[in-house]
């Protein structure tokens, strides 16, 4: 009997994964029927999505924000919002949907320590979304700076595929015999650090910018609302969001690096190949326990937090 035992079964891992792609969806229908329930005129202009630079004037006896020049190209901020959480939750959905629709492609990727590549391409797309619209939470209103956060998330997520490509490639190099477990495995594992350590500087950058962006907004009054004391520009909730959106986020990343640290302390000794088969089952199925884990907390709490601006604001 092997010393190494496996520490979880994949099936029970596919049925939470079929959980999670039912907590996405459920998210999804719940939104859209209530977003379709509100009452459109009752809704206060409160900052609108605009391609040009715009300033507001404001009416205190209103209680209202209107524009004070007027910007070309003008999208709803509530309507835009309810648009990118609607995606967030469908993409996430769906990419886990594909490992419910193909088991035995999921057991191998998971079983077998493979390349997460579905995962990847899912956050690469579903992330940048949500990255966004915390943008547009801390009132960031310029079209441009929300295509440039997109990219920079974007860029962020394949920088983890990259080392996660990487690390199969290592591992699969020592299986093999081509290199051994010695100063050039060595020198591939700290190639795929740098590569995963280079992804948090695109998603860092931009964060930082907006946390800036949420100081001066939320001590200081804006200039074209100087004369409007009454008009709150960034509610108490938003400073909650601001920083739990943050470690929600890095998260993931977080897994990431476990999942790297795990495969440097691959035992030492010489082990039988059920052995080794259970120690690489069980860093795959680790990694996937954690990301399904924060799919159905870190994700839908993300997803919810942002909601709750379209549906109760």
């Amino acid at each position: 009997m092997p010393t190494i035992q496996r520490k979880y079964t994949f099936e029970s891992l596919y049925v939470w994964n079929i959980v999670a792609v039912l907590g996405h969806f459920g998210s999804f229908l719940a939104i859209a029927m209530q977003f379709a329930r509100i009452n459109r005129e009752d809704v206060m202009l409160d900052g609108d999505i605009t391609v040009d630079s715009v300033c507001w004037s404001g009416s205190a006896a209103e209680n209202t924000l209107q524009f004070h020049n007027e910007p070309q190209g003008v999208w709803d901020r509530r309507t835009y919002l309810f648009y990118l959480v609607e995606v967030f939750f469908l993409l996430s959905a769906s990419f886990q949907s594909y490992h419910v629709v193909n088991k035995e492609h999921y057991r191998a990727v998971v079983e077998n320590n493979l390349v997460q590549s579905v995962r990847y391409w899912e956050y690469s797309l579903s992330a940048s979304c949500m990255f966004v619209a915390i943008s547009v939470v801390l009132f960031v209103n310029s079209f441009y700076f929300h295509v440039l956060i997109f990219v920079c998330s974007f860029c962020c997520m394949q920088f983890g595929l990259v080392a996660d490509h990487i690390r199969v490639l290592t591992t699969k190099l020592i299986k093999s015999g081509a290199i051994m477990v010695s100063s050039d495995s060595e020198y591939l594992f700290h190639i795929t650090n740098y590569a995963h350590a280079i992804g948090w500087i695109p998603v860092l950058l931009p964060y930082s910018v907006l946390v800036v962006h949420y100081y001066f907004t939320s001590t200081l009054d804006w200039q074209c609302l100087a004369n409007t004391p009454n008009v709150e520009t960034v509610p108490w909730f938003v400073t909650v969001i601001v920083f739990s959106q943050f470690f929600l986020f890095c998260s993931f990343g977080f897994v990431q690096i476990l999942q790297l640290r795990s495969e440097h302390k691959l035992p030492s000794r010489s082990l039988t190949r059920e052995e080794a088969s259970n120690v690489i089952a069980n860093i795959g199925m680790t990694a996937e326990w954690r990301f399904i884990f924060l799919s159905l907390t870190a994700k839908l709490l993300l997803g919810w937090l942002i909601a709750a601006q379209v549906l109760f604001a």
